[in-house]
């Protein structure tokens, strides 16, 4: 079964925009995440995981995947490239029950409101 590991890392707020963001209950997130677990079809859940649900949220390409976040389930998927470009497009979500226990700092920035 999957899953995923989320770390934050420390938060720096010394920028005044920053902290009039924050002051209007915005929350931005710079971390890394880590794959636990055998990936599952359609995305690991990250509710709840970050502390906030995101409007933007943007993670590094990291061994070869790319990844994508589902705003309507609230889910990280993640997809490989499909060089030949054939008949299943150029990217490809990565199988279910696939190991991606290699993937231990894949990092990220969330954007979104507590």
């Amino acid at each position: 079964m999957g899953g995923l590991t989320v770390t934050p890392a420390v938060q720096h707020e010394r920028n005044p925009f920053i902290g009039m963001f924050h002051n209007r209950n915005g929350k931005m997130q710079v971390g890394s995440f880590a794959f636990t677990g055998t990936y599952v079809t359609n995305g690991e859940d990250i509710d709840g995981k970050l502390g906030f649900t995101p409007v933007f949220f943007i993670a590094e390409p990291n061994g070869g995947y790319i990844f994508q976040y589902d705003h309507t389930n609230n889910k990280l998927e993640a997809y490989y490239a499909d060089y030949d470009a054939g008949a299943d497009g150029a990217l490809i979500e990565v199988a279910n029950g696939a190991d991606l226990t290699g993937l231990s700092d894949v990092r990220y920035i969330a954007i979104g409101w507590k």
